[in-house]
């Protein structure tokens, strides 16, 4: 496995809440992934579900830092 996939993996791990969880992958999809389909296949997810926890991870990350 390679340590870019393991250091996502203790990321998401050591999340506290599901809401953490889905903020910190909104933010790696904005910082890391040029497309959702891209994100969709290394997270092994359809594009559906994938575009879903985009636009929920996005919502919880404008709450919170506005």
């Amino acid at each position: 496995m390679k340590y870019d996939t393991l250091q996502r993996k203790y990321k998401l791990a050591v999340c506290r809440t599901a809401y953490d969880k889905l903020q910190l992958l909104f933010l790696d999809w904005w910082n890391d992934f040029l497309t959702v389909d891209v994100f969709a296949e290394y997270y092994e997810v359809s594009r559906e579900r994938a575009e879903r926890i985009i636009t929920i991870g996005r919502t919880i990350h404008n709450r919170r830092t506005s």
